[in-house]
């Protein structure tokens, strides 16, 4: 790039023209000076060796969190350098000064640390590829302009901070509601246990009638919880799942909670599974020991899209995808029994091999909306169509609960707590 004179060279380019006003002579003997000690500053900034950069920061971020990207410059020059430094950083990355340029000086032979504020408020994979450098002549009168590869990849993962807080909770078992309840893990095999007596929402199938018999009273067989069963996490990323609730989508909320359950069964040592889709099928994953990286990368690229998800093919793309029983986990949500009869028909025909559950993600403001006072007109009618969407919805969850689906009806922002307990408990009563 062709050099770029300086702030300086411009102040004194316009003392040496006003002074020729008065000496001709000495006034054009000093701009045809400046000019050649352009040319001579020129020359040498350009003998001098760019910076070693070498970017130092955290490539896994997660979504809405605040943080820096950081760069290490560092020459072997013996003069001191001075010069201007600004980045690329995508606009989903980019934090208050992300763009603004940074004004520099490295000691000779030494160096500086510089950082650019980075909020991560979109998930997926993102690139800051390259830097924007423009380096001091020694004079002062000229800029040298170059760009520089870094190649720095950054992911943001849906619930990276929730899962590493859950997996501690998860692991040592000391916490119950609102946390992972207690279950039993001295075994591997679901073998029996003890006996206890009956609480209200125990599988009837654990009943033990010669104890009961015995204490004349209903006692249920304990089992220690079972390893190895197979999980499949299935994210719808339709239209429904597009909506913004707290500045985030739907989707996100999905995605974190699924990525902090994948952590749990992990720990549980069940296998762990991926099914996402929307019209088409965007990531079939089968359940196995997959690593928690390669389970969060899968995740973190899930796209949402304006689409009415193809539930039957997708059910039954799943239904040939896995044969031994699993729990499936279906993050969505439901408007009304005729849009949400295909996913009811299906998740009942899948109940026959599996065990399906359904976590139904709320709308906050539509509750606002079907709850707000009115004050005018248009505000009953804002009113009265939410209530009647809201009433809609139970009915449509009510009926699959009548037609024996399980149905987790959750606020997104107790969905990662309300999933793993419920994920826990399933295991702790030997449902699968």
């Amino acid at each position: 790039m062709l050099p770029l004179p300086s702030r300086r060279q411009f102040q004194g380019l316009a003392l040496f023209i006003v002074l020729s006003v008065f000496s001709p002579l000495v006034g054009w003997a000093g701009v045809l000076a400046m000019i050649a000690l352009f040319g001579f500053d020129a020359l040498q900034v350009r003998q001098r060796a760019a910076p070693k950069i070498t970017p130092d920061f955290n490539p896994r971020l997660s979504l809405g969190q605040r943080s820096h990207w950081t760069l290490l410059l560092e020459q072997r020059s013996q003069e001191r350098m001075r010069l201007l430094l600004a980045a690329d950083i995508p606009a989903s990355l980019a934090g208050p000064d992300a763009y603004d340029s940074r004004a520099l000086q490295i000691a000779p032979r030494g160096g500086t640390r510089v950082r650019f504020a980075l909020h991560a408020r979109q998930r997926g994979k993102f690139q800051i590829s390259k830097l924007h450098l423009r380096i001091l002549g020694p004079l002062g009168l000229c800029w040298r302009e170059l760009q520089v590869d870094v190649e720095s990849e950054l992911r943001v993962f849906p619930g990276l901070r929730e899962s590493k807080r859950q997996r501690l909770l998860a692991w040592n078992r000391h916490l119950r509601n609102p946390g992972p309840r207690r279950v039993n893990q001295r075994g591997d095999s679901g073998s029996f246990e003890s006996l206890r007596e009956y609480v209200r929402g125990d599988d009837p199938r654990r009943i033990d009638w010669k104890s009961t018999a015995r204490q004349n009273h209903m006692m249920v067989r304990r089992y220690e919880a079972e390893r190895s069963q197979n999980i499949i996490l299935c994210i719808d990323c339709g239209r429904q799942m597009t909506e913004r609730i707290g500045g985030d989508e739907r989707l996100d909320r999905a995605l974190a909670s699924a990525l902090v359950l994948t952590d749990v069964a992990r720990n549980f040592k069940d296998n762990v599974g991926l099914f996402i889709f929307s019209d088409r099928i965007q990531t079939m994953l089968p359940p196995g020991r997959h690593s928690a990286e390669r389970l969060a990368r899968l995740l973190s690229d899930a796209q949402s899209s304006s689409v009415e998800p193809d539930y039957p093919r997708a059910l039954l793309t799943l239904s040939h995808m896995v044969k031994r029983r699993s729990l499936m986990i279906f993050f969505s949500d439901v408007i009304d029994s005729e849009v949400s009869a295909p996913i009811a028909a299906h998740l009942k025909q899948l109940s026959r091999r599996h065990l399906p559950l359904f976590v139904a993600l709320q709308n906050p403001e539509l509750e606002s909306a079907a709850t707000a006072p009115v004050e005018d007109d248009e505000g009953a009618y804002h009113r009265a169509a939410a209530a009647e969407l809201m009433q809609a919805r139970n009915k449509t969850l009510q009926s699959m609960r009548h037609s024996g689906i399980a149905v987790l009806d959750v606020d997104p922002d107790a969905a990662i707590e309300s999933v793993v307990n419920e994920y826990i408990d399933i295991k702790r009563r030997g449902l699968l």
